[in-house]
Formats: C-alpha cells, sequence, structure tokens
C-alpha cells in the first residue's frame, strides 16, 4: 500500500495533468474561436467589397433605366406626332435597342455557403446575408432575365430587319422610318418595352436596392466602415 505521502504526491500529480488538460483544451478552443473569427471577418469583408461594386453596378442600371424610360417616351412622342425623319433619331432607336447587363458578384456568398452560413455568428446578420442573396438578387436576375428575353427574343428580329447600322445602346437607323414610325406591331414592341422597364425593371430594382444598402451597412458595423 502507498503511504500517506506518496498518496499525497500521486494525486497532486493527477490534479496537474488534468489542470494541464484542461489549459490545453481551453487555449485550444480559443486558438479555434480565434481562428473561425478570423475566418469570419475574411468572409464578411469580401461580401462587403462585392456589394459594393454590385450596388454601383445596380444604381448605374437604375439610371441607365431612367434613361431608356426618357429617351423611349419622347421617341413615342415624335412618332405620334407624325414629325418626318432625322437623323437625330438614330440614337433614340439605338437606346430602344440597347442592352447592358451588370454582372452581380456572388463570389464571397457562394464561399461562405460552401463554408457553412452557421461561420457568420450573429443570427440577424446571417438571415440578412441570406435574405439579400437568395431574395433580392432573384428579384434582380428576374428582372435582368425579362430584358433579355425582351431584347434579343422580341426587338432583336424586327430591328434585323427593319433597321441598318445597328449598334447596341447607341444607335439604329430605319430603313424606312414612314413605316416603322406607323406600324403596330413596332409601336407595340415600344410600348411593352417601357411598360416593362417601368413596372417589372425598375419595380424591382427600388425594392433591392435599400435591401443591398441595409446590409453594407451592417456590414459596415462589424467590419468598421
Amino acid at each position: 500500500m502507498l503511504d500517506r505521502k506518496t498518496f499525497k504526491r500521486a494525486v497532486g500529480e493527477v490534479v496537474m495533468i488534468v489542470v494541464g488538460v484542461l489549459i490545453a483544451l481551453a487555449a485550444s478552443d480559443w486558438q479555434q474561436g480565434r481562428s473561425e473569427r478570423r475566418a469570419e471577418l475574411d468572409v464578411l469583408g469580401e461580401l462587403r467589397t462585392a456589394l459594393n461594386q454590385d450596388l454601383a453596378d445596380l444604381e448605374a442600371q437604375v439610371l441607365r433605366y431612367e434613361r431608356i424610360d426618357r429617351r423611349v417616351s419622347t421617341l413615342l412622342e415624335i412618332m405620334d406626332s407624325g414629325a418626318p425623319y432625322a437623323d437625330s433619331l438614330d440614337a433614340y432607336f439605338g437606346t430602344l435597342y440597347g442592352i447592358d447587363f451588370p454582372r452581380l458578384n456572388r463570389a464571397g456568398y457562394e464561399s461562405l455557403k460552401s463554408r457553412g452560413l452557421d461561420l457568420i455568428s450573429d443570427d440577424a446578420l446571417r438571415s440578412q446575408i441570406a435574405r439579400v442573396y437568395e431574395q433580392s438578387y432573384a428579384r434582380l436576375d428576374d428582372a435582368l432575365d425579362s430584358e433579355r428575353m425582351v431584347i434579343l427574343d422580341l426587338l432583336r428580329p424586327y430591328f434585323l430587319v427593319h433597321f441598318k447600322d445597328l449598334r447596341f445602346t447607341v444607335s439604329a437607323s430605319p430603313l424606312d422610318y414612314g413605316f416603322v414610325s406607323t406600324d403596330p406591331q413596332f409601336l407595340n414592341l415600344v410600348d411593352y418595352r417601357i411598360q416593362l422597364v417601368r413596372q417589372n425593371h425598375l419595380g424591382n430594382f427600388d425594392a433591392a436596392l435599400p435591401e443591398i444598402r441595409s446590409l453594407v451597412a451592417a456590414l459596415d458595423g462589424v467590419l468598421g466602415g
């Protein structure tokens, strides 16, 4: 049997070992938490950079849609008035036929999803990020897809037959302005284009942009603006 002194020494050694293990585990947990926090901040920084660029592109797109609205409305008024053709109208036809889509950057969000959304420690921020990319960006995709369809599937076939010197967003010259300006098919296409810009494109952008700005502000709050 162990004497009292030896027993105390053995107990002390066990206690020291246990304490050492607990300290090592605590240090490991601290290091892991620190590593996860660093990874979280890296992802949030990547998201903020991408969102800021997307926001700038989307705000420019809104200005483009507003310009399309103004110029196409003017074109309709000119054609309806029966005014004769002038070279300056080519720019208005070019605006109608124009196509220019921003490329939304989802790389940061896809990277986050691959690592797991739980990497974001704040529940509200995690939900906000998912909502912007899964809902707001989806609305923007729908708007851009509908514009692509109208330009490529509806307007392009007509322009290829009835216009020359086509330059996207810049210019298009009618082969027979008198025919085009009174053609019901063309007038319907023009009206459809402008209504789509007002109701679908601008509507979706107006809904999505405040949500993106709010997320950028939330990220600035975490990362320091």
